[in-house]
C-alpha cells in the first residue's frame, strides 16, 4: 500500500474496518492486474476519504486513471474496476422480524 494509504488505514479503530479496507484494495490490485497488465504491486491507490479510488499503472502502461468501486458488507467483498465510471455494491442480508406485521401495515389487501 502507499504511503498514503498506509496512513488512512492507520487511523481506522476498529480492526474489523482495518483489514477490510486492505482486503479491499489488495484486492482491488490483483484484478487490476489481471484486467489491464501489469504487477499488482504496479498499480497506485488514491485514498481519499471521500471518494471512490482511482487507479493509476506506475510505469505508465495504461495511459488512463481506471476507475476502481469496492464495497463490502459483512464478511463478504466484492470489487470491481474500469477504463469508464464504475459501481458496486453488495448487501448482507439480515432476516427481518416482524416481517408479516409489516407486510399488514403497507400494503392492502390486494397487494398480499
Amino acid at each position: 500500500m502507499s504511503q498514503e494509504e498506509l496512513g488512512r488505514l492507520a487511523t481506522m479503530r476498529a480492526e474489523a474496518r482495518a483489514e477490510q479496507f486492505a482486503a479491499g484494495r489488495w484486492l482491488a490490485r490483483r484484478l487490476l492486474a489481471v484486467t489491464f497488465g501489469g504487477d499488482a504491486s504496479e498499480w497506485a491507490l488514491s485514498a481519499a476519504e471521500d471518494s471512490p479510488p482511482l487507479a493509476i499503472h506506475t510505469s505508465g502502461a495504461v495511459g488512463v486513471p481506471v476507475f476502481v468501486s469496492i464495497a463490502h458488507s459483512g464478511d463478504h467483498l466484492a470489487c470491481a474496476v474500469a477504463d469508464v465510471p464504475v459501481g458496486i455494491d453488495i448487501e448482507h442480508l439480515q432476516p427481518r422480524k416482524h416481517l408479516d406485521t409489516l407486510i399488514e401495515a403497507t400494503t392492502t389487501e390486494a397487494e398480499r
